[in-house]
Parts: structure tokens; C-alpha cells; sequence
């Protein structure tokens, strides 16, 4: 991962392509999910939502190797929202 430039990403890193876009939204799907199940299996004692949580953890792999495949010029990676 990049550290943020100075003034944060702007430029040609504020409008990714949407290969890019439909990446990071499909990997911050399965990352915001699964932190969901991280806290509810904490708070709530949920095992069932381990489980699924550690799932989750397996399925970020795919959409991880597909963005550091992406060539550019600096680093780029999920911006975890």
C-alpha cells in the first residue's frame, strides 16, 4: 500500500477505471461484512458468525490478487470503507 500523497488522492486517483471501482467495491462488500460478523461474534458470543467471518476472510483473496494485478504507475489498493 501507498502511503496518501499530500492532499490525498487526487488525479488520476480519484477517478479510477471502473474495472478498478467495481473491484474495490466488491472487496469493501466482503471486508465490511465481514468485520459485521467479527463484531457480532465479540458482542453477541454469535459462533455461527465466526464462521462466516473467517468465510469471508477466504473470499477477500480473489478480489485482492485482482487489484495488485492492476498496473500503475505508484501503489493502489482497497481503501477499506
Amino acid at each position: 500500500m501507498a502511503k496518501v500523497p499530500d492532499g490525498g488522492w487526487t488525479g488520476r486517483f480519484s477517478n479510477p477505471s471502473w474495472e478498478v471501482r467495481h473491484l474495490l467495491i466488491h472487496f469493501n462488500a466482503i471486508f465490511n461484512s465481514m468485520l459485521n460478523k467479527l463484531e457480532s461474534a465479540w458482542v453477541n458470543g454469535n459462533q455461527g458468525d465466526l464462521g462466516d467471518a473467517v468465510n469471508e476472510m477466504f473470499q477477500l483473496k480473489s478480489p485482492a490478487v485482482e487489484l495488485m494485478k492492476i498496473p500503475l504507475p505508484s501503489t493502489y489498493g482497497p481503501d477499506f470503507l
